[in-house]
């Protein structure tokens, strides 16, 4: 009889225990929080939440899986763990849409279109030339930071083939500027890029020092194939 005392005491205690453990796993805390109307903002482009964004100790909360997603990037929940994962996505490149020549895009701070495609032959090499025009659609004046290359060639797949050739381009844009008629960007059409489906990439970075604020934009247009 004290032998099943015994056993039902030290069985009552790790149901106890256990049940405290989970207790402390699992609290729930009442809070006070202020909302103020708060929008989430993401390169000058407003991105919509489920759940409304407040404000609590000084902090502002939003759904975590809104924010990642906004800035594309891949988020799971482990739920034995306790834990939220954000990764980059496989290809940051196929994630964004691929517009079609002529349509123009905006992304803040630029609004960007291809004029159009030629073909040119030059010293018995066949180059395609892209004309474009960049404008500047915010209200301060843009630097495009000039060591980096924003024009690429890329594979459908995700793959980058080749940063391209530009002619002049201009390294400030103020207030609603646009580029110097007939600026353009080429590049040597060879058997690396031919009969595939080919993605033209404008993908500059730069400062607007007015504001002060980086810029990070951009922008992919479907080439088709080059036969």
């Amino acid at each position: 009889m004290n032998k099943l005392k015994v056993f039902f005491s030290v069985l009552l205690s790790i149901i106890l225990f256990s049940s405290v453990y989970v207790y402390a796993e699992n609290i729930t805390k009442m809070i006070q929080v202020t909302y103020r109307n708060i929008s989430i903002q993401v390169n000058g482009k407003q991105i919509q939440s489920d759940k409304e964004p407040f404000i609590f100790q000084g902090s502002v909360f939003a759904p975590i899986r809104t924010i990642a997603e906004a800035v594309n990037k891949k988020i799971e929940w482990n739920d034995k763990a306790n834990q939220v994962n954000i990764t980059d996505k496989e290809s940051n490149y196929l994630s964004f849409p691929i517009h079609k020549i002529g349509e123009r895009t905006e992304m803040h701070p630029f609004a960007f279109f291809i004029k159009k495609i030629d073909h040119k032959t030059i010293d018995e090499k066949e180059y395609m030339m892209i004309f474009f025009e960049i404008e500047n659609i915010s209200e301060h004046s843009v630097d495009i930071i000039d060591y980096f290359n924003p024009f690429s060639l890329w594979n459908r797949d995700g793959t980058k083939i080749t940063d391209l050739k530009r002619g002049p381009l201009l390294k400030q844009l103020k207030a609603h500027e646009k580029t110097n008629e007939g600026a353009f960007c080429y590049f040597e059409v060879n058997k690396n890029n031919q009969n595939i489906p080919l993605v033209f990439v404008f993908y500059p970075q730069g400062i607007n020092y007015a504001s002060e604020t980086n810029f990070n934009v951009f922008m992919a247009f479907d080439l088709g194939k080059i036969e």
